[in-house]
């Protein structure tokens, strides 16, 4: 992917690390209608760290519930993954958050005309100072700090690059919280952020209601952004965010980023589904059931041939195998590479098209692809050769 690119871009695309956060157990069970119990939250934070993720957001400690949990992902004993605990701007919450002795918190508070009027109720300057005063808090307590600047694609860059000359924090998350930018807009005032920095790293935390949130972070990262704020599946409020295995995908195609366990990023998806009781849909990029499933004869005959012919990328990479499958748009070429793996020989002659003829007969009728017992039917109907005898 990267060489096809690199023309394009007007700069290198030179090896680093991207941070990435896992909000599934904070943003994703905001999603409506997701609840998650105590062990399955444990299993996905299991899943974050077997794939090499550095952090996993969740909420400090509101609750019975969220207490539960906190006391438990510090007993399973993480070995690559960092808990960050996500606080509203209050010191309470903060004083909640120390009971549990974790390094990394956030504290979050936004800055848009709307925030300040309808949320806040508050001047730019006043809020500015209760997050430098929270901040200070923290600090006293030897925190680390990520101050997540909720709505910060609704703000303007002066107040932002402000806010960036005055705090005294490890980290920023830049949110684009009801999904107003587009690619290029994200890579242009990403740079003007990025510039005036002062080497913070700035974290992209976007939301998918227009359905640019992976366009979105990639173009900020490319731009200079360093960690990226996405969940398994996309998972989110309202349409949700950027999903954690396609983002992995990309960071390890342009940034050659290997410590990232791809095909162990695709069992979490998968389990991330269960758990959710939200099913994938089957042509999701990277974990989706059919995404290596080839049913149109014109492809099935360049796979067979040489899978580079329409190979994205090698589905091994992400734990997976191409699959050919017979279907209305399928050709002779597949129809003979599926029933030689049953045993069977499709004839050289007209009786190959009756034959096709007839599988997308039945493959019109069922409305999706053949299987197994289908072949061994059409087999036994066509008296075809037993090559396995």
């Amino acid at each position: 992917m990267k060489e096809f690119n690199k023309d394009y871009l007007g700069f290198e695309l030179d090896p680093r690390d991207i941070v990435v956060v896992d909000s599934t157990l904070r943003e994703g069970e905001q999603a409506a209608g997701v609840a998650l119990t105590l062990d399955e939250k444990l299993r996905i934070a299991i899943y974050d760290d077997e794939v090499g993720l550095d952090f996993i957001e969740v909420f400090t400690g509101y609750g019975d519930r969220e207490r539960r949990f906190l006391e438990g992902i510090k007993d399973i004993g993480l070995r690559n993954a960092k808990i960050q605990v996500w606080n509203r701007l209050r010191r309470s919450d903060i004083d909640l958050c120390l009971k549990y002795d974790f390094e990394w918190i956030s504290i979050t508070a936004g800055f848009s005309d709307i925030h300040l009027r309808s949320k806040f109720r508050c001047s730019f300057e006043d809020l500015l100072y209760s997050c430098i005063e929270l901040i200070s808090y923290c600090r006293e307590h030897s925190l680390k700090v990520s101050l997540h600047l909720e709505d910060s694609t609704r703000t303007s860059i002066d107040r932002l690059v402000k806010i960036l000359s005055e705090v005294d924090v490890d980290r920023i998350r830049d949110c684009d919280t009801v999904s107003v930018l587009v690619p290029i807009a994200a890579y242009n005032r990403m740079k003007v952020l990025a510039e005036h920095s002062r080497g913070i790293p700035i974290e992209v935390h976007y939301h998918n209601d227009r359905g640019l949130a992976l366009a979105n972070t990639i173009s900020a990262i490319l731009a200079g952004a360093s960690s990226i704020s996405a969940t398994w599946n996309g998972l989110g409020d309202k349409a949700g965010n950027a999903a954690l295995d396609e983002v992995l995908l990309l960071i390890y195609e342009l940034y050659g980023a290997d410590r990232f366990n791809l095909s162990k990023a695709v069992d979490a998806s998968l389990y991330v589904a269960e758990a959710s009781r939200i099913p994938l849909y089957r042509f999701k990029p990277v974990s989706g059931y059919d995404v290596f499933s080839v049913q149109s004869g014109i492809h099935q005959d360049g796979i067979l041939k040489d899978p580079e012919t329409y190979q994205p990328y090698p589905p091994k990479l992400v734990g997976r195998d191409w699959r050919i499958v017979l279907g209305v748009t399928s050709g002779t070429h597949g129809l003979s590479y599926l029933l030689a793996r049953r045993g069977y020989k499709l004839p050289d002659d007209d009786k190959a098209r009756e034959i096709l003829a007839y599988v997308k007969t039945i493959a019109e009728n069922k409305k999706g692809y053949l299987d197994d017992d289908d072949l061994d039917r059409i087999a036994r109907k066509f008296n075809l050769e037993n090559i396995q005898s």
